[in-house]
C-alpha cells in the first residue's frame, strides 16, 4: 500500500498478511469493539486507514460496515438511519459534521466513539463531540509503514486533557 506522501513523495510500503492481522489484533484488544459495531469508513480505500482500517479491521471483528465516500450530510444520514456506533476521521471531519445545517435533527444516540488521528485535536472539537454528539473521542498515531497506521491510541477512559495533550499509548506488541 501506499504512503499518503505527507512529508514527501508517497512510497510503496510492504505490507504482510502477518503484519495487517497482529494490527488488527492490537487495535481490537486496545477498543471494545466488535459484532454488534456499525463503523463508519468514510475514508479512501487506497489509504491504509479505508483499506487495512476500515474494510480489513470490520472483517476482522465481524462488525457490520458502512462504506462511502465522505459526504458530510450523507454521513449524518448514515449514523441516524444505520445506527454508526464507530466513526474514524480527521478532526476537521468531526467539526465540519457539527457545522451542517440541521444537525440537531439527527438522531446520533448510537455513536459511541470517534476516532481521530492525522493531526491534533483542538479542545474546542474535542468539546464538542462530547457535548453536541454524545460520542466518546480516541486520538490515535500512525504511519502506513506500522501496517493500518495505529501505532498509538488513548483510551476511551482517559480525561480530556490526557486526549489533549497525549497520542496516548503504544498499541499491544509496539515498542
Amino acid at each position: 500500500i501506499y504512503t499518503s506522501g505527507t512529508t514527501g513523495v508517497p512510497k510503496g510500503a510492504m505490507i504482510s498478511a502477518r503484519n495487517i492481522k497482529s494490527n488488527l489484533d492490537a487495535w481490537n484488544e486496545r477498543l471494545d469493539v466488535g459484532e454488534n459495531d456499525v463503523v463508519g469508513v468514510f475514508f479512501p480505500l487506497f489509504h491504509s486507514a479505508g483499506t487495512i482500517g476500515g474494510v480489513s479491521g470490520c472483517a476482522s471483528l465481524k462488525a457490520t460496515m458502512v462504506l462511502d465516500d465522505f459526504s458530510p450530510a450523507e454521513v449524518l444520514r448514515y449514523i441516524h438511519e444505520e445506527g454508526i456506533t464507530v466513526l474514524g476521521g480527521v478532526a476537521a471531519m468531526a467539526a465540519i459534521l457539527m457545522l451542517m445545517p440541521g444537525f440537531e435533527e439527527y438522531d446520533l444516540s448510537s455513536l459511541r466513539f470517534l476516532f481521530m488521528g492525522a493531526g491534533p485535536c483542538p479542545p474546542e472539537i474535542l468539546r464538542d463531540v462530547k457535548e453536541k454528539m454524545g460520542a466518546d473521542t480516541v486520538i490515535g498515531y500512525g504511519l502506513t509503514e506500522s501496517t493500518m497506521g495505529n501505532v498509538t491510541t488513548t483510551l476511551l477512559e482517559d480525561s480530556e486533557e490526557h486526549k489533549l495533550h497525549t497520542i496516548g499509548l503504544p498499541l499491544p506488541g509496539v515498542e
